[in-house]
């Protein structure tokens, strides 16, 4: 094995690994709110599976799903393949998440304040402006806020100014900037400049030279990038990889359903399912399901 070799934070299997240490998710959750650290008293992993409620329920299964003090939830979700849908997919996924906070019989008072925290490494909007930007319901003339229930943070990778004077600043993006500065790393040599500058980055860069020298975590982080690779590549070059492969399962699925599948999936920006029920023939039956193609 590399000794050199270091996993990428912006590959979501890498930012999970991180996601799983208490103080690394704090400090970023600090980051991302603006507040002081101290105020983040405790951080707890919830299931990232979305249930659902009848047979014809999308499926969902988040990246990293934290319940704060309680009282407050948070989707994380790492994106490095540009998907067109997104701002509906992050709705959907909000929506699911707000909806599960409370039960049959329960008052409304028991409902969460829901966040919505996505990683991207993707123009989401394409106009120039600010990397970080955060989203909620509001009166268009006056900008009154509706509800503080529903809140939608955007950090946009390639937007990422190259220098920011966050030392002599100290403004509300600083700590924020030197977070996403890491997850964009593509150096160890940044890495190692960065985690100077926070003592939860520092951990966060500490874990990742842990967990990248974890021979059976290093395949699983290697296998989660070719899927990217190949993610990529589908979206350059269309689904003749995934019909082809597809034409395997043919015999016992149907080429048709398979075809038509794979378009629906390609036209929505759903490249990652797309891949998965490639590999997955029983997620692949449960997507003609969920499209009334089964």
């Amino acid at each position: 094995m590399e000794n050199d070799f270091i996993m990428s934070p912006k590959v979501d299997y890498a930012f999970k690994e991180l996601m799983q240490d208490e103080q690394i998710r704090a400090g970023f959750l600090s980051a991302v709110l603006n507040i002081p650290l101290e105020e983040i008293r405790k951080t707890t992993l919830v299931d990232t599976h979305l249930r659902k409620r009848t047979a014809q329920d999308k499926l969902g299964i988040l990246d990293v799903r934290i319940l704060l003090m309680n009282e407050v939830e948070f989707d994380l979700e790492m994106q490095v393949v540009c998907f067109k849908e997104w701002k509906k997919r992050s709705i959907y996924y909000w929506s699911k998440m707000y909806t599960e906070s409370i039960g049959e019989g329960d008052p409304y008072s028991k409902l969460r304040q829901c966040i919505s925290i996505s990683i991207l490494d993707f123009k989401l909007v394409e106009e120039e402006g600010e990397f970080f930007s955060c989203y909620q319901l509001c009166e268009t003339t006056k900008h009154t806020v509706y509800t503080d229930l529903m809140k939608f943070y955007v950090i946009e990778l390639p937007k990422l100014p190259k220098t920011m004077d966050y030392e002599s600043s100290r403004n509300e993006t600083s700590n924020i900037y030197l977070w996403a500065k890491f997850i964009a790393s593509e150096s160890e040599e940044e890495m190692e400049v960065l985690a100077k500058e926070n003592q939860e980055i520092n951990r966060a860069y500490q874990r990742l030279k842990v967990i990248s020298n974890d021979e059976q975590k290093r395949k699983e982080y290697e296998a989660r990038q070719r899927a990217i690779r190949d993610a990529l590549s589908l979206e350059e070059q269309g689904i003749e990889k995934g019909i082809e492969i597809g034409q395997k399962q043919g015999v016992e699925i149907g080429q048709e359903q398979l075809n038509n599948l794979y378009s629906i999936l390609k036209k929505e920006g759903r490249i990652d399912d797309l891949l998965r029920c490639v590999e997955d023939r029983e997620y692949c039956k449960q997507l003609l399901v969920e499209y009334s193609l089964g």
